[in-house]
C-alpha cells in the first residue's frame, strides 16, 4: 500500500512541476516581448542620430512603460543630446510603435513619432529608415 502512494505522490508531483513550468511559456506566447533598457536606449540613439548626425552624446533620459492596444506596443522615451557647435543640450521625444511579430515571440517596429527642441529642422528622409534599423538591431526580418 505505501508504495502505491509513494508512486502516486511523484506522479502528482512530477504533474505539478510541468505545470509551473508550462505555464509561463504559454502566457510568454500570448504577450509581446518586453524590451531590455539597454535595446531601449540603442532605439533612441538610432533615431536621434538618424534625425540629426551632428548630435552629440545621445542618452536616454526616460521611457515610459510600454502602452498596449490589442497587437500594438508603444515605447515613449525622451532622449537628451548636444548641439555640435554650440553644445546646447536638446530633448527629443520619440514614440516607437511596434507590432507583435506572427510568431509572437518577438517585436516588429512600425512607425516612429519623432519631435525635439531643436530650432533646425530634422531629417525626414532618415527618420523613415529607422523602423527597418531598428528591426536590424532588434533580429526581426
Amino acid at each position: 500500500m505505501t508504495s502505491i502512494k509513494n508512486r502516486l505522490v511523484i506522479v502528482a508531483s512530477a504533474c505539478s512541476l510541468a505545470l509551473l513550468l508550462a505555464a509561463p511559456a504559454s502566457v510568454r506566447a500570448q504577450t509581446p516581448a518586453v524590451l531590455a533598457e539597454s535595446e531601449i536606449g540603442s532605439m533612441g540613439h538610432l533615431t536621434v542620430k538618424a534625425a540629426h548626425f551632428t548630435g552629440k552624446n545621445p542618452r536616454l533620459v526616460r521611457y515610459e512603460a510600454p502602452r498596449y492596444d490589442g497587437n500594438e506596443v508603444t515605447y515613449s522615451l525622451v532622449m537628451e543630446y548636444y548641439g555640435a557647435g554650440t553644445g546646447k543640450r536638446y530633448l527629443a521625444h520619440i514614440d516607437v510603435h511596434m507590432v507583435k511579430t506572427t510568431q509572437g515571440i518577438g517585436l516588429k517596429c512600425t512607425r516612429v513619432d519623432y519631435s525635439d527642441n531643436n530650432i533646425w529642422f530634422y531629417s525626414h528622409s532618415k527618420l523613415a529608415r529607422v523602423p527597418h534599423q531598428i528591426n536590424n538591431l532588434l533580429g526581426v526580418p
